[in-house]
């Protein structure tokens, strides 16, 4: 599978997961530090991509806002926010995405994604 595919992939599997969580009550939350919050969707949208991404990608380290890097001592490397926007989520406010910055080569991005919930699109650029 190629890295735009498994980009796109992941992104939508983790997207049905948000869609179908921002219809449940979000107040149940904890505090990542004094200033950010971690929910039960941001960790399950994360458990979607990582699982797809090691099981396609397995040489590529992952670097993820919630769980940090998985470094697999490569060039290739995966950089994903698996719910950017975790306020505007929790309080039913439907600005809020996926974001990714797939398929970084010796930190030149090759491909990075955006997926956009309140528009069902998904915005992409590579090389």
């Amino acid at each position: 599978m190629t890295s735009r595919l498994l980009a796109i992939l992941a992104v939508k599997k983790a997207g049905a997961y948000l869609r179908q969580q921002f219809k449940q009550d979000a107040r149940v939350f904890a505090l990542k530090s004094a200033h950010e919050i971690v929910t039960r969707a941001d960790k399950g949208a994360e458990k979607i991509i990582l699982t797809l991404l090691k099981k396609h990608s397995t040489n590529a380290r992952i670097l993820s806002e919630e769980s940090g890097l998985y470094d697999y001592n490569s060039n290739w490397l995966w950089v994903v926010d698996p719910l950017d926007g975790t306020t505007n989520f929790r309080v039913h406010n439907p600005l809020f995405s996926i974001f990714c910055f797939p398929s970084l080569w010796r930190f030149i991005t090759l491909i990075s994604l955006c997926w956009g919930w309140f528009m069902h699109r998904i915005w992409m650029n590579y090389l």
